[in-house]
């Protein structure tokens, strides 16, 4: 059986947001994205809040975001891309459900970074390896099968 909350989480502009939404609709599940709860909640884009209060001040409010989601059930998450990095939030979401990497290269998430509709917080580049050590290291499941185009092949 499948964990009550399943928790995607990858590199910015990974494919996490369409990944969560067709695994929701297969399982039967609901899904949620942290970074649009958070707009929901503080009237205010990511992009916005970051430029007016700055990182630290937000991943707090992040931190808060992800254990509400504690509260439901049958539920896929998408992340946002730093969350696992701060405050236990790997931790917490391994305690508390499954989590799920997805991989793409870095050649991939800088090409859908520059063309991305939604406008990133953060543009200057954790370094990606750092990104790959840690989640592979934390995630239970990791996918990562692309497609010439580097679109993720359906499952």
């Amino acid at each position: 059986m499948f964990p009550e909350r399943i928790f995607i989480i990858g590199y910015m502009c990974s494919g996490k947001s369409s990944i969560s939404r067709k695994l929701a609709s297969r399982l039967g599940y609901n899904s949620f994205d942290t970074d649009d709860l958070f707009e929901e909640k503080y009237h205010v884009s990511v992009n916005d809040f970051f430029e007016k209060y700055g990182e630290d001040y937000f991943r707090k409010f992040e931190a808060e975001i992800l254990r509400k989601t504690g509260d439901l059930r049958k539920v896929v998450i998408s992340t946002g891309g730093g969350t696992p990095c701060y405050y236990d939030n790997m931790k917490w979401m391994k305690d508390n459900g499954m989590t799920v990497f997805i991989k793409v290269s870095p050649t991939t998430a800088y090409n859908r970074l520059v063309t991305a509709k939604r406008k990133r917080p953060l543009k200057k580049v954790f370094p990606f390896s750092c990104y790959n050590a840690l989640w592979l290291k934390a995630a239970v499941l990791r996918t990562g099968r692309v497609n010439s185009q580097g679109r993720e092949l359906q499952y």
